[in-house]
Formats: C-alpha cells, sequence, structure tokens
C-alpha cells in the first residue's frame, strides 16, 4: 500500500501498486486522473476507492463529465456498505429507494457550508458516503 501526498500524484511510477485510496477527493479532473494513475501500470488493472461524504458528489460526476468514464458507487451506513451500483446503468430490477430511505436529488448534493471555500482549500466530511 502506498500512503502520499498529493505530491505523489505525477511523475512516481512504483511497482505493484493495486489500489489507489482517495480520502480528499480532487475537484479537479486531471488531478483525480493522475492520482488514479498511480494503479493500474504498464497494462496491469487498478481500483481507485474515493471515500467522500454527500456533498462531494457533484465532484464525481463532473470527474466523470470530465474524463467520459463510469465510476461505481457504494453507500457506507452504520458500518455497513448499503448499497452497490455502477452510477448512471440501469439496475437489472425494478429501481426504488432502501427501505427507510428516500431518494437523492439534486438538492441533497448541495453543501452551504463549504461554498465560499478557496479552489483546493481542504473540504470538511461531515458523513460518509
Amino acid at each position: 500500500m502506498l500512503l502520499a501526498s498529493d505530491i505523489a500524484a505525477r511523475g512516481l511510477d512504483i511497482p505493484g501498486v493495486d489500489y489507489v485510496f482517495n480520502l480528499d477527493l480532487p475537484e479537479d479532473p486531471q488531478v483525480y486522473l493522475h492520482r488514479a494513475g498511480r494503479t493500474g501500470r504498464a497494462g496491469h488493472k487498478g481500483t481507485v476507492v474515493s471515500i467522500l461524504a454527500k456533498h462531494e458528489l457533484v465532484f464525481i460526476k463532473e470527474i466523470q463529465k470530465t474524463l467520459s468514464i463510469q465510476i461505481a458507487s457504494m453507500e457506507y451506513s452504520g458500518g455497513r456498505i448499503m448499497d452497490y451500483r455502477p452510477r448512471n446503468h440501469p439496475q437489472s430490477s425494478p429501481s426504488r429507494p432502501a427501505k427507510g430511505r428516500k431518494p437523492l436529488t439534486e438538492k441533497d448534493h448541495q453543501h452551504e457550508s463549504n461554498s465560499n471555500r478557496k479552489p483546493g482549500q481542504k473540504l470538511r466530511r461531515p458523513d460518509s458516503v
């Protein structure tokens, strides 16, 4: 396992890195791409896991749109993974919210306390997704 800051996002070729964990999701899709590029080098497969709060989902959407990629999502709640499906892909069974939960809306993706945040400034992580 490699644990590194953004300094390691470019220019390092460390063999055998199978996983990249993003604990501070980059807002810039190119930064995400370079971080993800630390794994899966030279034609090998790799996995990127990004842990983020609900208000950061807007950044995942921008990364997917800009890089023309699909990112699978899992919801983590109460110590358990609650949901797993690729974003923007149809489900094999009829869609309905999990028991006791309502579907997310665009309003759920907004987080007012970070609205004055400057580029590069770290986000607070009140909830995990």
